[in-house]
């Protein structure tokens, strides 16, 4: 008998807490009622995943245009080694 009291004034008392909690939740919910354009940290959010793409983006034309570079290097060389081996192989020995 003693226990059912003891066990019905728990779950009265953690009713009564979760009322609570709730009650505070809904204020909360209440007072947040700002639209995403006023909030300040959206903006701030926007701004960082817009920079974010602009360094992704010149990142990749940078990677781009040394890809270039370094493809006309390669090439320039191997026109140079192929002259040179044509040069080489033109050349009349002197007898």
């Amino acid at each position: 008998m003693e226990q059912d009291k003891i066990a019905a004034n728990d779950l009265a008392e953690s009713s009564r807490e979760i009322k609570k909690e709730s009650n505070v939740l809904q204020v909360i919910a209440r007072e947040n009622k700002t639209l995403w354009y006023k909030n300040v940290a959206t903006w701030i959010s926007m701004l960082a995943l817009l920079l974010s793409f602009g360094t992704a983006y010149f990142s990749y034309t940078r990677s781009k245009a040394q890809d270039i570079q370094s493809t006309r290097a390669e090439l320039r060389g191997l026109l140079q080694r192929l002259v040179l081996v044509i040069f080489l192989t033109n050349e009349k020995p002197d007898v």
